[in-house]
Order: C-alpha cells, then sequence, then structure tokens
C-alpha cells in the first residue's frame, strides 16, 4: 500500500466531541483584533459574549442584530448538507417541512459531475409551501467548515454538493484553494468570519456548515492559532519519519499530558503540530485551546445515527465516489499539481486513488481502504463533537442499509427547527424575524 493511502478524509484532520446543554450567560468585552470594535450581546455557555481573537469584536458587533447562527457538525456522511438546506427552507417558512417526491437511491448527478451520495439519494426533494429560503431576501447563507471542500476541483470524493442541489443558497469557503495549496486554518478563520459578517450585513442568517472539529471552532470560538517554524516542523516531521509518530505522541505524553489526551498518536501532523507549538511559544499546545464559548450566539446542531447504519452508509459512499468517477477526477488533478500537494493529496479517497494510479492498490483494495479510513474519521469527529457541551444531538433512525427511515427526514427538521427557536428565545431577548418571542 501506498503511504499515500493514510489520509485527513472528507471532513478534514479532526480529532473527537458533544454534551446537550445551551447557555444563556450574556457577556460584553472588547475585540482586540484587526476590525475590532467593542460589542455587547449574549453568548453561549458560560463567559463573555465577545472575544479577543482576530476579528472578535468586530463579529459579535456584525451579528448583534443578525438572526441566530446555526452550526450543523458531526461525523461525515450523516447528512450535514442537507439538514441545512432542509432547515432553511423550514426557517423560512417557520413552519414544518414536507417530503415531497423521491429521488431513488441511485442518487442523481450535478453539474460538477459528482454524485448525491448524501442522505438525499435515499430520501425526496424537500417541498415546502412560501418563499425560498434564499430567494429575493437572501435569507440564508452556509458557511463551509469540511476542509477538504476548500479545494477546487476535489467534488466526488469530498460528496460536494454541485451547485444544482444547493436550492439557490449562497455557500461560502467551497472551491477557494488548488490542490497545490496547503489548507491553513488560521487563514480560512480569517476568511470565514469575514463571509459570516458580510453574510449577516446583507440581512441572511449564517448557518456553518461541516465536520472539521477545528474549523468549526475556528469560526465559533476565541481561538487564536500560534504561528509556525517551518524548520521546527520539518525537524519534527523528519523525526517522525525516521522513529514512528507513536514516539513523538509519547514525547508529547510527557510535555503536554491534555493535549496528548485530546491527540490520537496515530495522529502524526496533529502530535507535530502540538510540538511545534511547544517549542515556538513555551506553551503548551492545549494552552490554546479556549473554553466552548461562542463569539456570536449560535445554535450548535448534530445528527447521530446508529453507528452501524452510518458505518453503511459510509461503505455505500465510498463505493458510490469510486462507481462516479474518483479516479478520473484524480487523474485530471494530478496534473494540475495534486501530488505535490501539501494536504489535499492526504484527503481520504484521494489518497486511496492515487495509490491506485501509482499501482500500490487495485481498485477494490482502495474502495475498502476508503471506507476504513473513513469510519475511523466518524469515529474521531463524534469523540471531537462529544466534547463540545453546546452542541445538541439529534437521533436518526436509517435503514440498515443506510436509507433514511419512512418519515424520519421530516421528523428530524421539525427536530432541528424546535432546537433553533429554542435557542433563539434563550440567547436573544428581541424579536426574531419580526416575531415577538
Amino acid at each position: 500500500m501506498s503511504a499515500r493511502a493514510v489520509g485527513i478524509g472528507m471532513d478534514g484532520d479532526v480529532g473527537a466531541g458533544i454534551g446537550t446543554s445551551l447557555g444563556t450567560r450574556a457577556g460584553t468585552g472588547p475585540g482586540t483584533g484587526p476590525n475590532t470594535g467593542a460589542g455587547a450581546g449574549p453568548g453561549l455557555g458560560a463567559g463573555p459574549g465577545v472575544g479577543s481573537g482576530p476579528d472578535a469584536g468586530a463579529d459579535a458587533c456584525a451579528a448583534r442584530s443578525a438572526p441566530v447562527r446555526v452550526a450543523v457538525v458531526g461525523p461525515t456522511a450523516s447528512g450535514k448538507s442537507e439538514l441545512a438546506l432542509d432547515l432553511i427552507e423550514a426557517l423560512a417558512v417557520d413552519g414544518a417541512p414536507a417530503i415531497d417526491g423521491d429521488r431513488g437511491a441511485d442518487g442523481i448527478r450535478g453539474a460538477s459531475g459528482a454524485p448525491d451520495v448524501g442522505p438525499r439519494a435515499a430520501g425526496g426533494a424537500l417541498a415546502v409551501d412560501g418563499p425560498r429560503a434564499a430567494g429575493g431576501d437572501r435569507g440564508a447563507e452556509v458557511v463551509n467548515a469540511d476542509a477538504s471542500q476548500l479545494y477546487r476541483g476535489m467534488d466526488i470524493g469530498t460528496a460536494k454538493l454541485p451547485l444544482s442541489q444547493r436550492r439557490g443558497v449562497p455557500h461560502h469557503q467551497i472551491d477557494v484553494l488548488t490542490v497545490r495549496e496547503e489548507a491553513s486554518v488560521a487563514a480560512y478563520q480569517v476568511r470565514a468570519r469575514a463571509d459570516a459578517r458580510a453574510a449577516e450585513a446583507r440581512g441572511a442568517r449564517v448557518l456553518i456548515v461541516g465536520g472539521s472539529g477545528l474549523y468549526v471552532r475556528a469560526l465559533t470560538d476565541d481561538l487564536d492559532f500560534p504561528g509556525t517554524d517551518p524548520q521546527i516542523r520539518a525537524a519534527l516531521e523528519a523525526r517522525a519519519a525516521a522513529v514512528g509518530g507513536r514516539a513523538l505522541w509519547e514525547e508529547l505524553r510527557r510535555a503536554d499530558p491534555a493535549a496528548a489526551e485530546r491527540i490520537e498518536a496515530a495522529n502524526t501532523r496533529r502530535v507535530v503540530r502540538a510540538l511545534e507549538v511547544l517549542a515556538v511559544t513555551g506553551r503548551p499546545f492545549s494552552a490554546t485551546l479556549p473554553r466552548y464559548e461562542d463569539l456570536v450566539p449560535t445554535v450548535h446542531l448534530a445528527l447521530r445515527p446508529e453507528r452501524a447504519a452510518l458505518n453503511a452508509r459510509i461503505d455505500a459512499r465510498a463505493r458510490a465516489i469510486f462507481d462516479a468517477g474518483l479516479i478520473e477526477e484524480v487523474r485530471a488533478l494530478v496534473d494540475e499539481g495534486l501530488a505535490e500537494g501539501t494536504t489535499a493529496p492526504r484527503a481520504i479517497g484521494y489518497a486511496q486513488a492515487l495509490a491506485v494510479l501509482d499501482g500500490t492498490m487495485s481498485r477494490e483494495e482502495a474502495v475498502e481502504a476508503t471506507a476504513a479510513a473513513t469510519r475511523k474519521l466518524a469515529s474521531r469527529q463524534i469523540k471531537w463533537f462529544r466534547r463540545d457541551p453546546r452542541v445538541h444531538w439529534i437521533d436518526v433512525a436509517l435503514e440498515p442499509g443506510g436509507d433514511w427511515a419512512p418519515g424520519e427526514r421530516e421528523r428530524v427538521t421539525r427536530r432541528a427547527l424546535e432546537l433553533v427557536r429554542a435557542g433563539e428565545r434563550a440567547l436573544a431577548p428581541g424579536p426574531v424575524d419580526g416575531r415577538p418571542r
């Protein structure tokens, strides 16, 4: 097997966690990053509602009169993108959506050529009476928090919704990097926060959608990223190659036990980063991770399918992306420099497809390796979001093969709508969308 067959996954390189309660404590405080300003407003959890990270004050001030944000997070293949769009439509009419029609289990092919291998492939098209959510008033916009979907051309393997399936809802932080560029959570933070502020300035509700846990927190929390040192990082990576990632993790465990507890020994990239931060700043990596506090009032939702059904869905998706032309997509991306990239060629599915093209893995081995790596990714994501006390889990009933159970799509959307409205009442004292609380 090629070394490329170890990757960061369709939803990025994440660790693991989730809880169930919304806090309501209000707070005030100045922002100290670029474009700062003083602001006051309710925050989630205990602590101030305004932080001190990049653009923290600007975020808080810009959002005081905007609708409460919604974060749709959780494990890969659970249906985050589709729930977000269903919820947007339900919010637009302030009622329950109805399931209408059936696309069948084979899915449909959009403009990008990517198959619909998510929940909509097994469910139906959502129909609601009333105005479209992203119609003339641009009622909602999505900010992507899936690290792999940042890349242009990486469509099939990331299960990226093609433009034709986004229901007119603007999506940000999709297709913003070439495959040669390195995905940086610090750079993402600046761009994504700017996108969110701009959307709210247009009067839109912001939905943060994705499973890359650190990227989600970079947008929602007062998270400040330490600088990097290429020489230190290169030396650590060389040591990892020489003695193995486990040896570096043991070193991290001795120097920063709290960070080691949160980072799997097999996740060498994050272990290297933690040791780099320790060397550059003299502070433990764990000290850079703040408490779970929203800069802007946010309702956090996650879908929780039964694990066997989720695994079945993951296995089906792995086969579907190869059947849809993943190897051909990767072959075209090689011409654009995919193999020379830093993070893009490590993404689950893409690493395995590269191994097929290298002749080090058969197509069937690549499908199985992709499914296995994605199942491990889902486990890490569940652990990551489970640690977050802000997240409300919505249990999802799936058929043994991974399809939606009858009526489940409608029920899940109704539950998500209830949680958003309850969060709005708890987090914001004023009216929402012109309606008293």
